[in-house]
């Protein structure tokens, strides 16, 4: 993918950073908008706003952030991170300037490699309007992040959408952390059914989803008892005594069991267990982190 200044249907409109009159005398949807990203978006420098575990997760960075981007229209190609330590380069800088297009949006920021990508988004969103280094262009929001002189993000995006994407992040999060892997497994041509029962041999059995493509059943479980860093052997022990009530449905061909910890990574140890069983693929954080199509 490569980053392009702008799209193929360019529609340019002249702004002025300073703001006039002061206050600007904004529709009021678009006044609560900057509001909700100036105080009380999720994870932001703000007494006002909520942490929320599902924009946090390293395991889910990509899968959400891809979300956030088709919800606002966008792709890859909008979108380019900086290593720490750079900058924006000048001339990119100097592009956005005083006109914009309001056909495309963009993100390009300096990237913290401790934050999420919507972390790293939110924070610059939030620093632009706390620091009034921003406008709005009829529907657009054009802000910088300026930072002891050096260049450290430009946003022009749709303060509505981007909203309406982050509205996911604050419901229930054992909800929208199930939601968000439903909906890439849906996107790329997996069925899925969520909570089914399932008779077994004892008892009627209802895992977090049932997932099938091209003839093969993956039943899945998440699992987040544990907030080490590592799941120790014994801890994972457990949990695989836990899922053994799936021993009788997974022997069915081509069935297998998927069970994700997505917020801890399995020791070495604890993958070796792994290997004495059949029809069972474990997905850490390690692993989660680059799922987008399959499991």
């Amino acid at each position: 993918m490569t980053f392009k200044l702008c799209c193929d249907h360019r529609q340019a409109h002249t702004y002025n950073i300073d703001h006039r009159p002061k206050p600007k005398d904004w529709d009021k949807d678009l006044l609560d908008s900057i509001q909700m990203l100036l105080w009380y978006i999720p994870n932001i420098d703000s007494v006002q706003s909520k942490p929320s575990s599902l924009i946090r997760n390293k395991a889910y960075d990509n899968i959400f952030f891809t979300y956030i981007l088709e919800v606002l229209g966008m792709t890859d190609d909008d979108v380019k991170f900086i290593n720490q330590g750079e900058e924006i380069d000048k001339k990119i800088w100097d592009y956005y300037q005083g006109e914009i297009c309001t056909s495309c949006q963009k993100i390009i920021l300096v990237r913290r490699p401790y934050n999420t990508k919507t972390e790293n988004l939110l924070r610059c969103i939030r620093n632009s309007v706390a620091h009034g280094d921003f406008n709005l262009v009829g529907d657009t929001f054009i802000g910088f992040n300026e930072y002891k002189g050096e260049r450290k993000a430009i946003i022009k995006v749709k303060p509505k959408k981007l909203l309406e994407a982050l509205n996911l992040s604050l419901t229930v999060s054992e909800l929208s952390r199930t939601q968000m892997v439903e909906r890439i497994l849906r996107k790329n041509g997996y069925e899925v059914e969520r909570e089914p029962a399932i008779r077994g041999p004892k008892s009627t059995i209802r895992p977090d989803l049932i997932v099938r493509k091209n003839d093969k059943t993956y039943i899945i479980e998440f699992k987040r008892s544990y907030k080490g860093t590592y799941m120790p052997p014994e801890k994972f022990e457990q949990i695989l005594t836990q899922i053994s009530k799936y021993e009788d449905i997974i022997k069915e061909p081509n069935t297998e069991l998927v069970l994700i910890l997505d917020d801890t990574r399995l020791t070495k140890a604890s993958r070796d267990l792994i290997r004495e069983k059949k029809n069972l693929k474990v997905i850490d954080i390690n692993i989660m982190k680059d799922m987008t199509v399959k499991i």
